[in-house]
């Protein structure tokens, strides 16, 4: 986009576009000095600059928004493998993605990223981008319906139920790229270009089938300690993972069996007042470790005292 210049664009998907010379930036847009521009509901995958910004490039004085847009999959010989940002970037209810080699975002020296919130980026070791770290488990580029090639969301992604449904996602968007509308089931928007489908009788995940799709204080609850807590160590990330692969096995046989949905209840809600203590009150969980391990010692030296005598 040439200085000054304003566009919208809405409903597109970017695909192994290339900006192949020294002097050209941003695989598939390129945003100058003065420009304004917003991109929405769109899909960048495959693209590639010989400089920075393998998918956008968002250069000094301009002023782009990003709005459920997913990004993954792009490439740049310089900084900034899906983003490169000179000037000002809002990025909201987006993912961004698994841009390689480099960062997924690189921010020049007057650059500035705002986050928006409901984003989603990936992977955890990626600190360049704004939004809650978490794997989105994007698909390749297909005919998911609609007119566009979209990156479907798959079962257990973190853009799932991303954001609050309410005012078209928060943002005035009431569908997807593909023209599904959002929220594609219950109360909640995900992230991204892609809203997830999902008919009344199935389920995401096995907590989605014990609580239902309903705002409750428990749903919230534990998606706010895997968001807070578990996503900031390796185990933690590594528990995520292995749940989102094992729960879809038991979602479905627990949402047709009342009987073991009210145990299910019974047997998670410990955890929740666990998780519900721990981010109300930041100082139980060292409590809690220092109180188990003093526990775990206490009875090692009892079995060694006992075993002397």
């Amino acid at each position: 986009m040439s200085p000054g210049a304003q566009a919208e664009i809405s409903g597109s998907t970017f695909v192994n576009n290339s900006a192949v010379n020294s002097i050209c930036s941003g695989g598939a847009v390129s945003v100058d000095n003065g420009a304004i521009a917003s991109i929405t509901n769109s899909t960048f995958t495959g693209n590639h600059s010989d400089t920075y910004g393998g998918a956008v490039s968002v250069n000094a004085g301009a002023n782009v928004t990003v709005t459920n847009i997913t990004a993954s999959g792009n490439s740049a010989a310089g900084p900034g493998a899906g983003f490169y940002v000179g000037g000002t970037l809002t990025v909201r209810n987006s993912i961004i993605a698994e841009n390689q080699p480099n960062t997924n975002c690189a921010i020049g020296e007057n650059g500035m990223i705002r986050d928006g919130g409901g984003n989603v980026r990936y992977p955890y070791s990626d600190q360049s981008c704004v939004g809650d770290f978490g794997n989105p488990y994007l698909g390749t580029l297909a005919d998911n319906g609609g007119s566009t090639l979209t990156m479907a969301i798959g079962l257990g992604s973190a853009a799932i139920d991303k954001i609050n449904g309410a005012g078209g996602c928060g943002a005035g968007i009431y569908a997807d790229q593909r023209g599904v509308a959002r929220p594609g089931y219950g109360l909640y928007c995900d992230a991204g270009a892609y809203e997830y489908q999902l008919s009344s009788d199935s389920y995401r995940c096995f907590i989605s089938a014990v609580y239902g799709f309903s705002d409750n204080d428990q749903v919230k609850t534990l998606r706010s300690f895997r968001d807070q807590y578990l996503t900031t160590s390796r185990l933690g990330r590594t528990m995520i993972d292995r749940y989102y692969e094992m729960s879809s096995k038991y979602a479905g046989l627990i949402s047709q069996n009342e009987i073991l949905c009210t145990a299910a209840r019974m047997l998670l809600f410990p955890i929740y007042l666990l998780a519900l203590s721990i981010i109300n009150w930041p100082l139980a969980l060292p409590l809690i470790i220092l109180s188990f391990s003093a526990l775990f010692f206490y009875r090692r030296h009892q079995a060694s005292v006992r075993s002397i005598g």
